[in-house]
């Protein structure tokens, strides 16, 4: 090789070296050497890559033809203090048309070791770098397993992790959490197409401005304080115990609420109607001009048990204008005690009924 015209000469020497056989060994010898391996036995094959010589060295590995099965390349590293060989991870091929970008360091004083650069459609268990936003954006990584990730934001189709910490955490399509443990978990907006999780463990505080969400299902929640800041939606909502504060459970649908309401002053018109807001409603009004009382937003299969407890006569109206009680527009309540002083109302999804007593 004449030194005038080295680099000419480098760039127009072969790169492409034969693929070995079924167990055999690739040696690296050159650096931006490429292999293409071509699988066209009936099952699967192995392979070897050689240890790096130097450090600085740059490598490829393809796969041509993957007839059958796979192909597992195991990948060495070498101390060359004594000059022993050993093995760092493993490089699988399922199919043609994958491929890898390997190159070498020096991990330690003369230990030189392969590490992964660039991924296409293969696995790999070795030392990979850190950004995978080429991989991603290239659609072919579509499941990410580590065991934590830290991170600003974080978009993918699957992502499977014991443990996730991160200011913004984004599914496209499915997130699965085994397991998620926090002393403080803060968002201001969480949104999944699908949130399963096997336990759900928040130590100290869970702060949302605004969930919304399909379905929820868990098979234990446990919170020592739960705070929902704006509101909480959800089309299904299922758990064993649900513990609410003052502030009670409203739902907008379906059976609604427990728990007691002491009413005390009514409206004086059907306009200004003192809303019942519990399942049960104890109404003490102090004047009998104070005692009209409006139903809950209508809802089907929605309960209220309206109690008087003074000795006047009470009146309830529908929510809307255009629902009735019992065919009428508006529902007289007995005087404590006496007979029909302690309906039950229950709703077909617009007007109320009398249910039995």
């Amino acid at each position: 090789m004449q030194p005038s015209n080295a680099l000419q000469q480098m760039l127009r020497a072969p790169h492409s070296e034969l693929d070995v056989a079924d167990g055999g060994y690739i040696p690296v010898v050159k650096d931006r050497q490429y292999v293409s391996i071509n699988n066209t036995s009936a099952g699967s094959e192995t392979r070897i890559l050689m240890p790096p010589t130097q450090p600085g060295l740059r490598f490829h590995l393809g796969c041509i033809v993957c007839a059958a099965n796979s192909v597992i390349v195991t990948v060495q590293q070498i101390d060359t203090s004594t000059n022993v060989a050993s093995t760092t991870g493993t490089v699988t091929f399922t199919a043609a048309g994958q491929w890898i970008g390997l190159e070498s360091y020096e991990l330690s004083a003369g230990v030189y070791a392969w590490q992964c650069s660039d991924v296409y459609g293969c696995s790999t268990t070795i030392q990979t770098a850190q950004n995978w936003s080429a991989a991603v954006a290239a659609g072919t990584m579509t499941t990410l397993v580590v065991s934590q990730v830290s991170a600003q934001s974080i978009v993918n189709t699957a992502l499977t992790a014991p443990s996730i910490v991160g200011t913004n955490l984004t599914a496209a399509s499915t997130a699965t959490i085994n397991k998620v443990s926090a002393t403080s978990c803060s968002a201001a907006s969480v949104i999944c197409t699908a949130l399963t999780a096997g336990t759900a463990g928040i130590s100290s505080n869970l702060t949302a401005a605004n969930m919304t969400a399909t379905g929820l299902n868990a098979t234990s929640v446990t919170a020592g304080s739960g705070s929902f800041t704006s509101t909480l939606t959800a089309a299904a909502f299922t758990g064993t115990g649900i513990v609410a504060g003052t502030g009670g459970v409203n739902c907008t649908a379906g059976k609604v609420l427990k728990g007691a309401q002491l009413a005390m002053t009514g409206g004086t018109a059907a306009t200004s109607a003192q809303a019942i807001t519990a399942q049960n409603a104890f109404l003490a009004f102090t004047a009998s001009t104070n005692n009209f009382y409006s139903l809950p937003t209508s809802a089907q299969g929605l309960e209220v048990n309206v109690i008087n407890r003074v000795g006047s006569t009470a009146l309830l109206v529908a929510a809307n204008a255009t629902q009735s009680i019992q065919g009428a527009t508006s529902f007289s309540v007995a005087t404590s005690n006496a007979v029909g002083g302690a309906p039950k109302l229950v709703c077909d999804g617009t007007n109320w009924f009398r249910g039995a007593q």
